[in-house]
């Protein structure tokens, strides 16, 4: 079973989220998405890119704050989410993670920075992971 609940509050640039999601598990088989992207949604330092047989709960905060233009950038915005992770069944607890993004544009460029820190409490390692990402428009 999947399931899903989010609730999103935006006014004047500022955004607040809070949700849930539940990938079910039977300590044999986790939930599978073949064809997914689950960097989008579980967290982006990939911890759990193949569900645990034990499955997932995936409970979330998140902030974000588009200002726009800001110098010679524009479209620019920030957003911030923290993960709380625990097994489906049994209920133990895989750990925590920060995400972090900034995204602007600059004439033809579209400039992303973002940031994973995945901290393991029973589950995987801690890793810190960094990108920086260059789009150019034709």
């Amino acid at each position: 079973d999947m399931n899903l609940a989010e609730a999103t509050y935006a006014q004047n640039g500022l955004s607040v989220g809070v949700g849930a999601e539940v990938l079910g598990g039977d300590d044999q088989r986790g939930f599978q998405t073949p064809l997914a992207t689950l960097h989008k949604f579980q967290g982006w330092a990939d911890k759990f890119l193949a569900t645990p047989t034990t499955g997932i709960e995936d409970l979330y905060v998140k902030a974000g704050y588009a200002p726009g233009n800001v110098g010679p950038f524009k479209g620019t915005k920030f957003l911030a989410i923290y993960h709380d992770f625990s097994a489906e069944t049994g209920g133990a607890d895989y750990g925590s993670e920060v995400n972090l993004l900034a995204t602007a544009k600059w004439e033809k460029l579209g400039l992303t920075l973002k940031y994973a820190d995945y901290n393991a409490d029973g589950f995987a390692t801690d890793t810190q992971k960094l990108w920086f990402q260059i789009d150019y428009a034709f």
